[in-house]
């Protein structure tokens, strides 16, 4: 199935959409010269293209259901090889493809040419002499596609998925990642926060740290640009701009 979709992917590159429905035996040619399919799928692929089932509706390729049971009955053809027809037909005529040959970005393209305004809320707790003290962290951040193979590799499962992951959704699925990452961060720094503090309240601060000395750990201390830092570093992306602050108590 594949050597088919990719031969007629070729065809389109070569000749342009239109070709397929302007010359659909030269088509069926290609293909079975090619061997890329039995001829009883290349048939198949005439006879669709035949009836112009695409043509001015390509948007049906989108139901594989509602796509097969359209080629069976308009073109005469057995329930299986209906549906191994639509397969084929409706990876051609994917949203990416149809986009592509519009001469529009596909989303893979235009996420990675586009920078991303992202958010990012920690919350947690931490606990002096048994006391729970909230902490919260607020950030709002730009970063910026940088290294592509290295962003198309970590999304490589993500990309797999039909239909094709849109940018929106590839916007959330980063947004999601970081805050993932900077939840964990939060987490440990709160952690230690938490230690530190309770050490002084434990120590005899009188004699090793003087009260107007000591400044008691605050939720603004937390570094989360260097940790946004290390994230992009790691994953392909920069930071263009950061804003954050966290509660001071």
């Amino acid at each position: 199935m594949n050597q088919t979709i990719k031969k007629l992917e070729e065809i389109v590159e070569r000749e342009g959409v239109d070709y397929l429905h302007d010359e659909p035996y030269e088509v069926y040619l290609e293909l079975t010269d090619a061997k890329v399919c039995p001829k009883n799928i290349a048939g198949g692929i005439l006879l669709v293209l035949l009836n112009e089932i695409l043509y001015d509706n390509e948007d049906i390729a989108d139901d594989i259901a509602a796509f097969t049971e359209t080629i069976s009955k308009e073109c005469g053809l057995t329930e299986r090889i209906s549906e191994y027809v639509a397969c084929i037909l409706a990876s051609l005529y994917s949203e990416d493809n149809r986009r592509k040959w519009n001469g529009e970005q596909s989303e893979i393209e235009e996420f990675l040419s586009e920078d991303l305004d992202l958010d990012w809320y920690g919350s947690g707790y931490w606990y002096g002499n048994n006391a729970p003290i909230e902490c919260n962290y607020d950030a709002h951040f730009t970063i910026r596609p940088k290294d592509t193979k290295l962003i198309l590799n970590n999304l490589s499962s993500d990309l797999k998925i039909t239909p094709l992951i849109s940018c929106d959704e590839l916007t959330i699925l980063i947004e999601d990642q970081i805050s993932d990452y900077l939840d964990r961060m939060f987490d440990d720094f709160l952690m230690e926060a938490e230690n530190e503090l309770n050490e002084f309240l434990d120590s005899s601060f009188e004699v090793f740290c003087p009260p107007d000395e000591y400044s008691p750990p605050s939720a603004d201390d937390f570094n989360c640009l260097k940790h946004l830092k290390n994230w992009c570093k790691e994953n392909g992306f920069t930071v263009v701009s950061f804003e954050g602050n966290g509660s001071k108590y």
